[in-house]
């Protein structure tokens, strides 16, 4: 192991990675054995089965023998957001990591991460890799190393994944529990805490996006909970957060709900419900809308019914 500068007084500070797991067993041995293959060594893995059937806490306990770096905790609640926040009360380590089980990193994720939070920062993210099976596309593109102020990453997905984080940053800060777009709702949480992050352009993670059973691969109506992802940001924001912050919260809705929500969006009763939950919800909340949506390249008509929708 390398040995790093020192990062608030600590060399070789400990990292906790935590590896949700529901039904994993099919993906654990790829996901633990890139994790365990790190270039750097002072990490515990704290393994959350969560309501699992396929005995995905077996496997965990085989490596477990093998390596007293492994953890497990089990969970009757299969929820994303419950098991990474039992992963994060648990974790030891300084700095905090979440690695899904049906994906991997490569083997100097931690290193090179840890790095960018030497270099004073308290969140370092990375670009990572999409893996349709037979090819590895980068998520982001033409993007640079270094640092970002909020204003400047709108264009980063608000997952918790390729990222390592400073663990008191969830010192007052939860993932929401039983809901999809868990990540969603504590990024900005997680951000309005800071000014800045660091970002590395090498993709040091894949996302596996051939799990047919990954909530990201299916058009289910369970997708449609932007009313009470957005509806807990901002009960757990407070009125001296910035403008940034603020600008931050209403990109990340333009981009949630106009990009992908709004096509789950059914003409039925239960959805018109939904859509005016929304509206209740986000009603003179979101700073800059107006702005961003017209720095869109995008038609004047679906300006005009982005700008309806949020007046009506």
């Amino acid at each position: 192991m390398k040995t790093l500068k020192k990062i608030n007084n600590i060399i070789n500070p400990l990292v906790s990675i935590i590896v949700p797991i529901y039904n994993g067993k099919d993906f654990i041995k790829r996901c633990l054995d890139s994790i365990l293959n790190q270039t750097y060594t002072n990490i515990e893995i704290i393994c959350v089965v969560n309501g699992s059937t396929d005995n995905s806490d077996q496997e965990v306990l085989k490596y477990i023998q093998n390596d007293t770096r492994v953890k497990l905790i089990t969970s009757i609640i299969n929820d994303l957001g419950t098991a990474s926040n039992i992963g994060v009360n648990n974790a030891n380590g300084e700095y905090i990591s979440f690695v899904d089980v049906d994906d991997w990193v490569n083997n100097q994720y931690v290193e090179n991460l840890l790095g960018g939070i030497s270099k004073g920062f308290r969140i370092c993210k990375s670009n990572m890799d999409y893996f349709y099976g037979s090819e590895y596309k980068p998520v982001y593109s033409n993007k640079e190393n270094g640092q970002y102020t909020l204003r400047e990453i709108s264009w980063l997905l608000p997952c918790r994944q390729s990222a390592i984080y400073d663990k008191k940053l969830f010192e007052n800060v939860k993932f929401l529990d039983n809901s999809y777009y868990e990540d969603l709702a504590t990024w900005p949480l997680l951000l309005g805490q800071i000014n800045e992050i660091y970002y590395i352009n090498d993709s040091l993670y894949t996302c596996n996006k051939t799990n047919p059973h990954s909530i990201m691969n299916s058009n289910s109506s369970k997708h449609l909970v932007l009313d009470k992802v957005f509806e807990y940001i901002f009960s757990n924001i407070n009125n001296d957060m910035n403008r940034e912050v603020r600008l931050l919260i209403t990109a990340l809705f333009i981009q949630s709900f106009w990009s992908s929500n709004i096509y789950l969006i059914k003409d039925n009763n239960e959805n018109k419900l939904y859509l005016n939950k929304i509206k209740t919800v986000i009603k003179g909340k979101l700073v800059g809308y107006y702005y961003m949506i017209n720095k869109l390249e995008i038609s004047t008509e679906q300006k005009k019914k982005m700008v309806k929708f949020y007046e009506q």
